[in-house]
């Protein structure tokens, strides 16, 4: 292969371990940049603090991030984040997309061709081969 690769399993370990790094990382930015942007409006607002300090005098990362505002603002948008979209929709939607709609459409496609049968038509409804970065997406949701 281009890449050096030997074994199969040598290239989708470099694989799954490549796409969970990104997605960590894309979650990283994603969580820094979501920070930042409800610290700014948040101080645009005048939010205080529990103890009624305002949002714009706490002075070290540590305090900003501690605070009550914050730690809303964060858990909000992580649990819009994960729930529907990363929880629940892919394991429902990812049966019916890559198994059943395939499948259906594999016996349609059979049965309207009258000519093919035996290990044509096997090779019809044969299910794809399983990619790997569903392991990552385990791994990245674990």
């Amino acid at each position: 292969k281009s890449a050096g690769f030997k074994f199969v399993d040598d290239e989708e370990r470099a694989y799954i371990s490549l796409y969970n790094f990104a997605l960590s990382l894309n979650l990283i930015l994603d969580m820094v940049l979501t920070a930042f942007l409800s610290y700014r409006q948040m101080v645009g607002r005048g939010v205080h603090t529990a103890d009624g300090r305002l949002l714009h005098d706490l002075e070290t990362y540590q305090q900003i991030l501690e605070s009550y505002p914050m730690q809303k603002a964060l858990g909000n948008t992580i649990y819009h984040y994960c729930w529907p979209a990363t929880f629940f929709l892919p394991f429902v939607a990812e049966p019916l997309a890559l198994v059943i709609f395939p499948h259906h459409v594999g016996t349609l496609f059979v049965r309207s061709i009258k000519g093919l049968g035996g290990k044509k038509a096997e090779k019809a409804l044969a299910m794809p081969i399983m990619e790997q970065a569903r392991y990552a997406d385990v791994i990245f949701n674990v």
